[in-house]
């Protein structure tokens, strides 16, 4: 494990400690704030589980000496590349909608693994989709309704992440993922992944 992985194993364990926290504060105390909060804790913890799983995807693919996807590779490397007037390259972070980076990133995975990608067929990947909307009128809210977080949003909320660890699990054929759990609350006692 390089110091990368370390250091984003610590942010995956400390994101999903405080969404554990968002979780339990919701049935102590349950408010609007903590609803947006969950939401918003919740595709913070998504978003460096992908980053994390990115990194994982690229250095397996990598280790395979015998067939390369340069496709593959040049997306997980997570840079784009374009060609200035002067015949120069360019290069910038790659922008990609996030669930259509997130479904790469672990088909990806899964592909490096030599896995299927048959978690796309869980009927709470449909429900990842729908919550990234939620996520997506939070962030960047037009109207005051915008700002409401119902029950659904929080189930929803919920399925995703589920779906999240499973897919993960599934893509690196690896049952130990999460410690045989199906919730992902593992990560509040501090256990690296």
């Amino acid at each position: 494990m390089n110091e990368a992985d370390g250091w984003f194993g610590e942010m995956v364990v400390i994101l999903g400690a405080d969404f554990y926290r968002c979780e339990q504060l919701l049935h102590s105390n349950d408010n609007d704030f903590w609803r947006r909060t969950y939401i918003k804790t919740g595709f913070s913890m998504f978003e460096a589980m992908n980053e994390m799983m990115r990194q994982v995807a690229m250095a397996v693919a990598c280790v395979r000496t015998e067939s390369y996807n340069m496709a593959r590779l040049i997306f997980l490397g997570n840079i784009s590349n374009r060609i200035l007037k002067n015949g120069t390259i360019e290069m910038e972070e790659l922008r990609a909608p996030f669930i259509n980076y997130t479904a790469f990133i672990l088909r990806s995975l899964a592909k490096e693994c030599g896995t299927d990608a048959t978690f796309f067929s869980d009927h709470r990947w449909e429900r990842f989709q729908r919550v990234t909307k939620v996520r997506d009128r939070l962030t960047h809210p037009k109207t005051k309704a915008d700002l409401i977080v119902t029950d659904d949003d929080l189930v929803l909320m919920r399925d995703a992440v589920d779906w999240y660890w499973h897919a993960i699990r599934d893509a690196k054929n690896d049952p130990s993922f999460g410690k045989g759990t199906d919730d992902p609350s593992f990560i509040k006692k501090g256990e690296q992944l």
